[in-house]
C-alpha cells in the first residue's frame, strides 16, 4: 500500500523472492565457506584513537590453533593523537586461520626507545594500551560470504584509583579505540605474520663502512686508548707523589706528639710537686728558723687543716647519700617482696577455686542422681497401680510371669544403682573428712542431699518388695479381697513413706 514505508515494502519484496524454491535452498546452505588450506584472514587498521599524543608503534600478534606464536611489529609513526601508518610502514597483515581459529591481540608501543629492534620491542617493551579478539569457525564463514569491520575498545592498566572511588576501579582505564577491518587475503597483498626469532634485527651501522674507513677508525681508537692510558699514569703518578708527603708529614706529627706527652707528664710531675709537697722534719726546722716561720707554718698547718675538714665534710655527704639510697633499696626489696606473696596467693586461690568448681559439679551430679531416683519412684508407683489393676480383671499367669519378671529386672537394675551410689556416697564422705582434718569447710548442703539420697533408696527397695509379694499372691491364687486389702495396704505404705 502507498501508506507503508519504503523499508517495509523492501522487505516485503525481498521476503516473495526468497520464496522462490532455489533461493530459500541457498539460503539455507548458508554464506559460502573458503577451503581449508585457503583460510587467510587480512587485518587491516582503519581507524585508531589514542588519549595523548606521541610517536607510536603497533605490534599484531597471533596465536594459532597449534600453540604457534607469530607476531608482526610496524616502523614508528609521526607525532600524533590518532596515528597512521603508510603501506609501506603498515598495509595490513595476513593472519593464517587453516586451523579453524586463532586468537588475535594488538599493542600499541609510545615513544618507546626499543623501537628499532622488533625482537626486543616485543620481550622487553611495555605497551601502553591492548586489545585482542578471537576469530572462530563461524567468524571465518561470515568473513568469507562479506569483509567485516569491528571497533575494540584499548585498555591499559591505571596506577592508582581516583579520588572517591572503590579499590576495584583502580584495576584499567579506558584510553582509546581502534576500529580493524577483516576480510578475505590476496596472495602477496599484506605482510605475513613470523615467529619472533625470526623478526628483523636493527640495520648495523658497521654494514655501510669501506675496509679504509674502518682502518681510520680503528686508528683514531687506538691513538684514543693511548692518550687515556698516558693520563692515567701520569695521575698514578701525582697520586704516588702526594702519598709519599702524607707518610712523612705523618711520621713528623708523630715525634711532635710524643714529645708533647713527655713535656706534659713533666708539667704534671712540677704541678704535683708544688700542690702536694713532702714536708719532712728538715723543712720544718728550716723554715721556723726563718724570719716569720713560725706563722707561715701555722698557715701551712691551718690550710692543711682546712682540707682535710672539707674532705671530711665530703665523705660524710656522700655517707649520708649512700644510707638514703640503701633505704630506698631495702623499700624496693620489700615491695618486690609483696609482689611476690601475693602472686602466691593468687596461685592459691586459683587452687582453690578449682577445687571449689570440683565439688559443685561432684554437688550436680548428685542432684541429678536424685531426680532420677524421684522419677523411677513415680514409674514404680504407677506400675504398682498397673498391678492392681491387672489383679482386679484377673489376668492370666502368663501374663503376671512376665510382668513379674520384668519388675525383678527392674528390682535388679535398682539394687546395682543404689549400691554405685554408696559407692560415691562412701568417697564423697573420705573427701569430707580429708577437708575437714585440712581445716576446709565442708561443702554446703552435702550431709542433706545424702539423707535424701538414701532415704529415696529405701523407699525404691520397699516398693519393690511390694510389687514382688503382690505379683507372688496373684501366682498362689488368694482370695480377690484379701489381695485388695494388701493393695491397699502397700499403696498407702508407698503414699506415706513419699
Amino acid at each position: 500500500p502507498p501508506k507503508l514505508p519504503r523499508e517495509i515494502c523492501a522487505r516485503v519484496q525481498e521476503g516473495r523472492h526468497k520464496s522462490h524454491p532455489r533461493v530459500r535452498a541457498r539460503a539455507l546452505d548458508g554464506p559460502p565457506k573458503l577451503p581449508r588450506a585457503s583460510m587467510e584472514v587480512s587485518l587491516v587498521l582503519k581507524d585508531v584513537r589514542l588519549g595523548h599524543r606521541g610517536r607510536y608503534v603497533v605490534a599484531v600478534e597471533c596465536t594459532e590453533g597449534e600453540g604457534t606464536h607469530r607476531a608482526f611489529v610496524s616502523d614508528q609513526s609521526a607525532q600524533s593523537s590518532s596515528p597512521t601508518w603508510a603501506p609501506p610502514a603498515f598495509p595490513g597483515v595476513c593472519l593464517d586461520a587453516r586451523d579453524g581459529h586463532c586468537q588475535v591481540r594488538l599493542s600499541f608501543y609510545c615513544d618507546s626507545p626499543l623501537a628499532s629492534d622488533h625482537r626486543a620491542l616485543l620481550e622487553r617493551g611495555q605497551p601502553v594500551c591492548s586489545c585482542g579478539f578471537t576469530l572462530l569457525e563461524a567468524d571465518l564463514s561470515a568473513i568469507a560470504f562479506a569483509s567485516q569491520l569491528r571497533s575494540l575498545p584499548l585498555f591499559a592498566p591505571q596506577a592508582r584509583a581516583p579520588v572517591g572511588a572503590p579499590e576495584a576501579a583502580a584495576g584499567w582505564q579506558d584510553l582509546g579505540m581502534v576500529t580493524v577491518a577483516l576480510g578475505v587475503a590476496a596472495p602477496g597483498a599484506y605482510e605475513a605474520l613470523v615467529p619472533i626469532q625470526q623478526l628483523p634485527a636493527p640495520p648495523s651501522e658497521h654494514a655501510s663502512w669501506t675496509p679504509q674507513e674502518m682502518l681510520t677508525r680503528l686508528r683514531g681508537i687506538g691513538q684514543t686508548k693511548k692518550e687515556e692510558v698516558r693520563s692515567l699514569a701520569a695521575q698514578l703518578e701525582r697520586m704516588q707523589r702526594a702519598l709519599s708527603v702524607l707518610e712523612r708529614q705523618h711520621g713528623g706529627l708523630l715525634g711532635e706528639r710524643a714529645g708533647r706527652l713527655e713535656a706534659s707528664a713533666g708539667c704534671e710531675r712540677k704541678l704535683r710537686a708544688l700542690t702536694e709537697p713532702d714536708f719532712t722534719d728538715l723543712d720544718a726546722e728550716l723554715l721556723m728558723s726563718l724570719p716569720g716561720g713560725v706563722t707561715e707554718v701555722g698557715s701551712m698547718f691551718l690550710g692543711a687543716e682546712a682540707r682535710w675538714r672539707r674532705a671530711r665534710d665530703a665523705v660524710i655527704s656522700q655517707w649520708e647519700e649512700f644510707q638514703k639510697l640503701r633505704q630506698g633499696t631495702e623499700l624496693t626489696r620489700q615491695l618486690t617482696k609483696r609482689l611476690q606473696e601475693m602472686e602466691a596467693v593468687r596461685l592459691e586461690q586459683r587452687t582453690v577455686l578449682s577445687k571449689a568448681r570440683e565439688r559443685c559439679d561432684e554437688l550436680e551430679e548428685a542432684r541429678e542422681a536424685l531426680r532420677h531416683r524421684e522419677r523411677m519412684i513415680k514409674g514404680l508407683e504407677s506400675r504398682v497401680q498397673e498391678v492392681a489393676s491387672r489383679r482386679a480383671s484377673e489376668g492370666p499367669p502368663a501374663e503376671a510371669e512376665l510382668v513379674l519378671s520384668k519388675e525383678r529386672a527392674a528390682r535388679d537394675e535398682l539394687r546395682e544403682a543404689a549400691a554405685q551410689l554408696e559407692l560415691r556416697d562412701a568417697r564423697r564422705q573420705r573427701r569430707t573428712l580429708e577437708a575437714e582434718s585440712r581445716g576446709e569447710a565442708p561443702p554446703l548442703g552435702r550431709e542433706e542431699l545424702l539423707r535424701a539420697l538414701n532415704e529415696q533408696n529405701a523407699l525404691v527397695l520397699r516398693l519393690l518388695d511390694d510389687i514382688e509379694s503382690l505379683q507372688l499372691g496373684a501366682r498362689a491364687g488368694r482370695r480377690r479381697g484379701g489381695e485388695a486389702e494388701a493393695l491397699r495396704m502397700a499403696r498407702g505404705r508407698a503414699e506415706g513413706e513419699a
